[in-house]
């Protein structure tokens, strides 16, 4: 199957539509019919998108599966350049290719058959970083951002989701303020969340001074941060 440099998809109906020429090349070459397909993702298929020629005629909308199944009538070998809207909360595409029309052996309009497959790229708006923060000690604060996200357990883990846009950096502090004898005192750490969701480990040692406490706590020191890259559902 040829692949188009843009998205795969299906979607219920399917529309013959016809790929604007003008009449002196309608005349000197027939026009053939050919099924194209559009494939919205984002992590996974994408319902609503829309897509358009450049013109602003309307291909149609993406389904549940993330697929539209088209028909375009053009000659062999015209270039159609199209536009697509992505639903709220995602990114439009950052390169939009031109769709090259080519006959694929066995291709039939009419039929469920092989198709010129086109893939469309949403990415989310946001990305999310699962905070996992370990601190030793039970019910403080966890601000991301300055805000409360969560705080930690008798255990002394704290578990919270944020979402931020791609590529931002943002601070988590542990929130000590109702224990001045801890050390250190609201420590933080910087975090960068790329274009993809992550998973942070956040260990932190705390202290609490005091005669004769020093020998029952961990040594404080400076928190370590670990990541790791997953598909959050």
């Amino acid at each position: 199957m040829r692949r188009a440099a843009l998205a795969s998809g299906s979607s219920a109906a399917r529309l013959a539509i016809a790929v604007g020429v003008s009449a002196a090349a309608c005349r000197s070459a027939p026009r053939t019919e050919f099924p194209v397909t559009f494939t919205a993702v984002a992590d996974e298929p994408l319902a609503g998108v829309e897509v358009r020629l450049q013109s602003g005629k309307p291909l149609g909308t993406t389904g549940a599966d993330g697929v539209l199944r088209v028909v375009l009538a053009a000659r062999e070998g015209t270039k159609v350049p199209f536009r697509v809207q992505c639903p709220e909360g995602y990114r439009p595409p950052r390169e939009m290719p031109v769709l090259t029309l080519r006959q694929l052996t066995g291709a039939d309009p009419r039929a469920s058959g092989p198709s010129l497959d086109v893939s469309i790229q949403c990415p989310p708006a946001e990305r999310v970083a699962a905070l996992v923060v370990r601190a030793n000690q039970p019910d403080l604060p966890v601000l991301a951002e300055g805000r409360e996200v969560a705080r930690t357990d008798r255990d002394g883990i704290a578990h919270a989701l944020v979402s931020l846009p791609p590529n931002s950096t943002f601070r988590v502090v542990i929130d000590t303020s109702s224990n001045a004898r801890l050390r250190p005192q609201n420590p933080a750490t910087t975090l960068t969340l790329p274009d993809a969701d992550e998973i942070f480990t956040i260990d932190q040692a705390l202290v609490e001074e005091g005669p004769g406490r020093e020998a029952l706590q961990p040594r404080a020191g400076p928190g370590r941060a670990r990541r790791r890259r997953t598909r959050m559902e």
